[in-house]
């Protein structure tokens, strides 16, 4: 009898379990996090380009995220506010997102960027096109898409020819 007893409890601990576990990867839990993805993708590129914006850029990164460009890789969030401030100070950015895919696994994606820049003296006149692709690793934290990793292929550089 008490056999019976303690195979009832773990069918029921095993029952409890699956359906928790199903519970965390509902369709409409994996569309949130891919929404919560692509939107952190789109925030970027506003974020990026304002000057007033460093701390919301910062955030959308975890707090040991990267950023390579190049040889260069730039290493936590604080790091990552300073170069956004440091880019700012110099020159006016406009990045256009295109093409953003993000894995049904939401930890991984790819977006085409296509960024006009011009020197801070001169607003008027766009001197820099860059189309780069970025490749993503993403995090969901306390349900928000955090960048992990962001690596920068660039395809065209205008200065570059």
């Amino acid at each position: 009898m008490r056999k019976l007893g303690i195979m009832k409890t773990v069918f029921l601990y095993l029952t409890l379990a699956a359906f928790l576990s199903a519970c965390g990867k509902s369709p409409q839990s994996k569309a949130s996090s891919l929404n919560s993805c692509k939107q952190t993708v789109l925030d970027y590129a506003d974020l990026r380009d304002d000057p007033g914006k460093a701390e919301a850029y910062g955030d959308l990164f975890t707090q040991t995220g990267t950023f390579t460009l190049g040889p260069n890789t730039i290493t936590g969030r604080n790091a990552l506010i300073a170069r956004h401030k440091a880019a700012n100070g110099l020159a006016a950015w406009h990045h256009t997102m295109e093409n953003i895919h993000i894995a049904e696994d939401n930890q991984t994606g790819l977006s085409r960027v296509i960024v006009y820049t011009t020197p801070k003296d001169d607003n008027e006149v766009v001197t820099r096109m860059i189309v780069a692709e970025y490749i993503d690793k993403f995090q969901i934290i306390d349900g928000k898409c955090k960048i992990t990793d962001r690596q920068v292929r660039v395809i065209h550089d205008s200065i570059a020819g």
